[in-house]
């Protein structure tokens, strides 16, 4: 500003005009502009020094420029005194010359830089590769001795197996299909590329190879009907029978069979139900025979008691008080006191069945004794003698009116004939005792009197 009409500026090459009393001078260095006022015909100069101060320049430089998804990257800015980042949410820090990015998507930084006075602005671009989220899928996590299990990986852009042994397809590929002779371990290596830079991920996926099973069972055997065995299995730990008819289990290794026919049972023997193998083991139901030990009798001790049965196979009697013959169908026996007789028959294959009979024995008897007697000799109740029935160790004793023993006799067939030392005795009462054995063995005395007629 000043007092003249008219200003002249220079050197003019940096700024907005050479004229005017108002210029803006923008130069790329400290430069000393001259102004030359004129009035009239008069003339006056002065001097101004516009110092200039350099933007600054910021550069940035990461330790890696291209990052996994969720990774990690140093990033350092140089050029300025002073910093500030944007943007700040993937950052560790907003300030300062050194940050760490975390970015999850491909992002580009942008780095303010001072100097005290003035801005300078710089970026970077820290790209990101997609990390791989990769799962496995197995056909099965067991496979039995010989057999395939396909596994699938999904999640990334290129696949690598291992071990490659045992893959039935190329162990690139995301598809393969393990055949396995032991339990193996498989892992998959995945891979997001972009450019020279990828990502990694791996994965495992166990096969358990389920031994080879070497089934055992009973031998074949045979049993009559009604009775019961027991099967066996063995070379696994999960069995199942069939048929169920005539087994009070099918899912253990041992169970308890009675069938009522021949039947053929077959189990198979696995580990933990996969891999089955089954066998097989015959059971034969052979007949049982038929007996009958006959009808429950009753006898009196004095008769002869006969015991009869009937059937087919070998009949012995095994059980019973006095069996004349064990190995007769038909026999006679000698009880004591009532029982039960038992009949065995057995056929050809062993089969056994058995019946019984029961006998009541009883033990009656009888003693007649008659009240008079005529030793006429005309044949006719010529003696006195004792009937019976069931009795023994009979003794008969004859006593005259005066208790004087007359006759005496132990044989039950002698009677008194009426005499006594040759003589025959008067007509009258005479006193009889009669002492005897019944069939229960208990002794017993009876006493009376007699007429002897003429």
């Amino acid at each position: 500003t000043g007092t003249g009409s008219s200003y002249f500026w220079y050197p003019g090459n940096s700024l907005s005009s050479s004229f005017g009393s108002t210029v803006f001078a923008n130069p790329s260095a400290t430069q000393v502009y001259t102004v030359v006022a004129a009035l009239n015909s008069c003339t006056a100069q002065a001097l101004v020094t516009v110092s200039a101060i350099p933007i600054p320049t910021v550069v940035a430089m990461a330790s890696e420029s291209i990052v996994c998804s969720g990774g990690s990257t140093s990033i350092t800015a140089s050029g300025a005194n002073s910093f500030q980042w944007l943007p700040v949410n993937t950052l560790n820090t907003s300030v300062g010359s050194a940050v760490i990015a975390t970015p999850n998507s491909s992002t580009t930084y942008t780095i303010k830089g001072f100097n005290g006075v003035c801005t300078g602005t710089g970026s970077i671009l820290i790209k990101t590769v997609e990390r791989p989220n990769m799962k496995i899928d197995g056909s099965s996590a067991e496979v039995c001795k010989g057999g395939t299990v396909s596994l699938v990986a999904s999640g990334a852009q290129f696949y690598i197996w291992e071990p490659a042994t045992a893959l039935g397809s190329p162990s690139f590929s995301s598809q393969v299909v393990a055949n396995p002779s032991v339990s193996t371990n498989y892992t998959v290596y995945g891979t997001n590329s972009s450019g020279l830079s990828s990502c990694n991920q791996q994965l495992s996926y166990s096969i358990i190879v389920v031994p080879e099973i070497i089934p055992s069972v009973s031998s074949n055997t045979s049993l009559c009907y009604g009775q019961k065995t027991t099967l066996y299995a063995s070379g696994g730990n999960t069995y199942s029978w069939s048929p169920a008819r005539g087994l009070n289990a099918t899912q253990m290794s041992a169970v308890v069979a009675s069938p009522t026919v021949t039947t053929e049972y077959t189990v198979q023997v696995s580990r933990n139900s996969r891999c089955g193998v089954e066998t097989r083991v015959l059971v034969i139901v052979n007949p049982v025979p038929e007996v009958d030990a006959g009808r429950d009798t009753t006898f009196n001790l004095d008769e002869v008691a006969q015991i009869s049965a009937r059937g087919t196979g070998t009949l012995t009697w095994i059980y019973g008080d006095g069996i004349a013959c064990p190995g007769c169908p038909e026999t006679q026996v000698f009880p004591e006191r009532s029982g039960c007789y038992r009949i065995e028959a057995v056929n050809a294959e062993g089969c056994k069945a058995s019946d019984e009979v029961c006998l009541e024995i009883t033990s009656d008897y009888a003693v007649y004794i008659p009240n008079s007697f005529t030793p006429n000799g005309d044949g006719l109740n010529d003696s006195f003698l004792v009937f019976g029935r069931g009795i023994s160790a009979t003794s008969l004793q004859i006593f005259n009116r005066w208790g004087e023993l007359i006759f005496s006799s132990q044989d039950p067939l002698q009677g008194w004939d009426g005499s006594y030392k040759g003589s025959h005795c008067e007509p009258g009462n005479y006193t009889y005792v009669f002492k005897y054995t019944g069939l229960n063995r208990k002794k017993h005395t009876k006493a009376g009197s007699i007429y002897l007629a003429r």
